[in-house]
C-alpha cells in the first residue's frame, strides 16, 4: 500500500507540475515576444534593423501562438482531471483527503512561483503557461 501511495504521489508531481504551474498563473503570465527577441538579439547579434523586423514577426504571431497554447493547456487540464478522478477511485477516503491536500499545497507553491516569474507589465492577451 505504501508503494502504491508513493507511485501515485510521483505520478501527481511528474504529470501535474506543468498543469499546476499553468493553472496557478491565473492570467498573470502572458506570451512574451520581448524575451524571445532579447534572446535572439543576444545569441544571433541582431542588428537594429533585424531586431525591428523580428519584433514585428513575433508580435504578429503572438495571437496564433497564444491560441495554440490555450488549447493545449485546456486539453492537458481535461486529461489531468480525468486522471485525478481515476486515481481517487483507487484511494481510500483518507487517502483522497490527503491527495486533495497535496494538490492544494502544490497549487499554492505554483501560485507563488508564478507570481515571481510573471512579467512586470502584463500585455492584453489571454494567459499562457511558462515552460518551467
Amino acid at each position: 500500500m505504501r508503494k502504491l501511495v508513493a507511485v501515485l504521489i510521483a505520478v501527481f508531481f511528474i504529470t501535474g507540475a506543468g498543469l499546476a504551474l499553468a493553472e496557478g498563473m491565473k492570467g498573470e503570465h502572458k506570451m512574451d515576444s520581448g524575451k524571445r527577441l532579447e534572446r535572439l538579439t543576444k545569441e544571433l547579434t541582431l542588428t537594429t534593423d533585424q531586431q525591428t523586423k523580428v519584433a514585428a514577426i513575433l508580435k504578429a504571431d503572438e495571437p496564433q501562438m497564444q491560441a495554440v497554447m490555450d488549447k493545449m493547456m485546456a486539453d492537458k487540464k481535461a486529461i489531468m482531471d480525468a486522471s485525478d478522478q481515476k486515481i481517487e477511485g483507487v484511494l481510500t477516503p483518507d487517502q483522497v483527503k490527503k491527495y486533495e491536500q497535496m494538490k492544494a499545497e502544490h497549487q499554492k507553491k505554483m501560485d507563488k512561483e508564478c507570481k515571481e516569474c510573471a512579467p512586470a507589465t502584463p500585455k492584453a492577451m489571454p494567459a499562457m503557461p511558462a515552460g518551467k
